[in-house]
């Protein structure tokens, strides 16, 4: 039907069974511009489907409905998708397209009744009943075994359950952390994980939480997508959070890799205090190095997280080219990053004192996100530009990448959809 329509509904026989954890692909009347066939449908009608928005119901007879929502006892699933007037839940999935499709999460399994949460928008990934089967069971993994002892999760795209204390909340996921009891006692595996929600989580620090979702890897930060209602139980509150890991000069190594910091990720970080480098920039956002360090700088070369680009006339990479390794004895203090939290705007060598907090990775950057606003003293004041001397002058250049009017919030997103 129609996203808006209420007259009679089209129907497509279907016939069979389906076996646990397998597809069965139905085939509607082909659009225009498609160059890629369906896999050998199950079942095939000739019902023009919209794109964009529409509903589809699924029912135990071939009986057509009539109005504008299908309901009665008759009805086995109901997706109204785009900006359709009936559906299941609080909403319709987000619009689809004629290059995006609207995917039940994992894999097909995930089924809240509620087609906002329920729902992906990504390419179309076609399967029938010769696909390989699809199991629903979430495998049982502490959280030391999804972050496992790499850059990237060993787990990645498996279904998980996993336990763990609150720490923080952002205002679209939480982080968890093992207590300090049940750590393994690796120090290449993280004790944290972030759950990424989508929307904001009613959790608070120092719950113990069973929390069910998807390991997956969001620009190198291994989290777990889970939705919500249904995939995080708070089953006890009042919980001690587990101790902090006392931030080091071994563990911001200016000659150490850009992903030293990788064994934390997710965890709870202390300082006693940290050194602003520069000012706190329109996020909330500041580096800051330990004390004693010396105020990095932007080395000559091209940055290490990009690729060297061949020479144009040989096309041979030059392998001496000088690379920028990013300063890793930086690490930026999110003032603002937990949800509630106030951003803190500092100058460059004030000192913050006494910060504690989750270790997050976005944008590229490792970010500790105070549990509670630091303390600060200290700090640059402004100092008058000395006047140009014959031969000099200034170049300036302004990013513009985020120049909108909720850039900060764009921001903060860190770019994620309600997907």
């Amino acid at each position: 039907m129609s996203a808006t329509g209420s007259g009679t509904w089209s129907v497509t026989p279907l016939s069979g069974s389906i076996a646990p954890g397998h597809y069965y692909l139905v085939q509607q009347a082909a659009g225009t511009g498609g160059t890629v066939d369906l896999p050998v449908p199950d079942a095939a009608g000739t019902i023009a489907m919209a794109a964009g928005a529409g509903k589809v119901v699924l029912v135990s007879n071939v009986a057509a409905f009539t109005g504008s929502c299908a309901a009665g006892t008759t009805v086995v699933d109901l997706v109204g998708y785009g900006t359709a007037n009936c559906f299941e839940g609080t909403a319709p999935t987000n619009p689809a397209s004629n290059t995006l499709a609207a995917l039940r999460k994992r894999g097909g399994c995930l089924d809240t009744n509620d087609n906002r949460a329920d729902f992906s928008i990504s390419a179309p990934t076609p399967r029938n009943a010769a696909a390989p089967a699809r199991s629903c069971d979430c495998t049982a993994a502490a959280i030391h075994d999804i972050q496992g002892g790499g850059s990237k999760t060993p787990l990645l795209n498996q279904d998980v359950t996993t336990t763990g204390i609150v720490t923080g909340r952002k205002t679209n996921g939480f982080f968890i952390q093992a207590p300090d009891a049940d750590a393994d006692g690796n120090p290449d595996t993280s004790e944290a994980l972030f759950v990424f929600t989508s929307t904001a989580p009613s959790v608070t620090a120092g719950d113990f939480a069973t929390v069910k979702g998807t390991a997956t890897e969001f620009f190198n930060l291994t989290q777990l997508e889970s939705t919500l209602p249904g995939d995080v139980v708070v089953d006890t509150s009042g919980h001690t959070l587990p101790l902090p890991v006392v931030l080091t000069t071994t563990m911001l190594d200016p000659g150490g890799a850009g992903d030293q910091l990788e064994r934390f990720e997710g965890m709870r970080m202390h300082a006693p205090a940290l050194v602003s480098v520069a000012p706190t920039n329109g996020f909330g956002e500041t580096f800051t190095v330990l004390p004693g360090v010396a105020r990095p700088l932007r080395e000559p070369g091209i940055d290490v997280t990009l690729p060297v680009p061949p020479d144009p006339t040989s096309g041979v990479v030059d392998c001496c080219i000088p690379r920028f390794d990013r300063n890793p004895e930086r690490i930026m203090i999110d003032s603002d990053g937990l949800a509630g939290a106030l951003p803190i705007v500092v100058t460059s060598q004030a000192t913050l004192s006494d910060v504690t907090g989750p270790l997050d990775f976005t944008f590229g950057d490792y970010k500790v996100l105070p549990e509670a606003p630091p303390s600060v003293s200290g700090g640059m004041s402004a100092v008058p530009a000395p006047a140009a001397l014959a031969g000099e002058f200034t170049v300036a250049g302004f990013n513009i990448e985020n120049f909108t009017n909720n850039a900060t919030q764009r921001r903060k997103a860190a770019s994620r959809s309600a997907t």
